[in-house]
């Protein structure tokens, strides 16, 4: 929706006067919307997950009609652990990859179930319903 506001506000600018804007007008102010739509949609963040060192990408765009966010949680090692398309929240593109990441250590024997559950419950970026669905899903296994 910010997105959306920032382009009515910017054709309303320049829309009876586009005839005399010159390049570096019109550069700088595509910059500035690129800029805006990669930070409300884009998030790079890293993590240490029970000893590992991981790195997350957030990513956002149209998958199939609908407006998605990807999740990336590359954890070295371990691997990669992604979820494209399905995601309609931001705090999904998390909690798919890192429920994902953490059934990957409990099932190799890695870590125990109760150390991914705590780790689970008191993940910080995630919201309480996150939290509470993957502890709910780790619980039942």
């Amino acid at each position: 929706m910010r997105v959306l506001s920032l382009l009515f506000v910017v054709l309303l600018y320049f829309g009876g006067s586009c005839h005399s804007l010159d390049l570096q007008q019109l550069t700088d102010t595509g910059r500035a919307i690129t800029g805006c739509v990669s930070q409300t949609f884009r998030k790079e963040a890293d993590y240490f997950i029970l000893g590992h060192h991981c790195h997350f990408l957030r990513t956002a765009g149209f998958f199939r009609w609908k407006w998605t966010y990807d999740g990336h949680l590359s954890c070295g090692d371990l691997g990669t652990f992604s979820e494209t398309g399905t995601c309609l929240s931001r705090g999904c593109a998390l909690e798919k990859p890192l429920r994902k990441m953490l059934l990957h250590l409990f099932t190799s024997g890695q870590a125990t179930k109760m150390e991914v559950i705590a780790e689970a419950t008191t993940a910080s970026d995630l919201e309480d319903l996150d939290r509470h669905k993957i502890a709910s899903f780790l619980s039942a296994l």
